[in-house]
């Protein structure tokens, strides 16, 4: 079982208002393919690590708190270019 869940309300509201509804707008915003974000918006696919990195980039760029939008259920380990550091809830 995975230590990260989406919060799926919140992801839709943010995909709604923040983007107008736009896959390309919000995928290319946060880094992911249109693909991913499609299949995620429409409950095909359940997010994967590189949507929640990427996610939670997006929200340090726009000063966002991502505990809204992601459950972590224990700590997790970020991993960046820069440094290494822990994210807890």
């Amino acid at each position: 079982m995975s230590n990260i869940k989406a919060n799926m309300k919140k992801i839709d509201k943010l995909f709604k208002e923040k983007f107008n509804s736009n896959v390309t707008q919000f995928a290319d915003s946060i880094g992911v393919s249109r693909t991913t974000v499609s299949q995620i918006i429409n409950r095909k696919q359940l997010p994967k690590d590189k949507f929640f990195c990427q996610l939670i980039n997006y929200c340090e760029k726009n000063n966002l708190d991502f505990r809204e939008y992601i459950f972590l259920k224990k700590t997790v380990k970020k991993i960046n270019s820069n440094k290494d550091r822990n994210v807890v809830i």
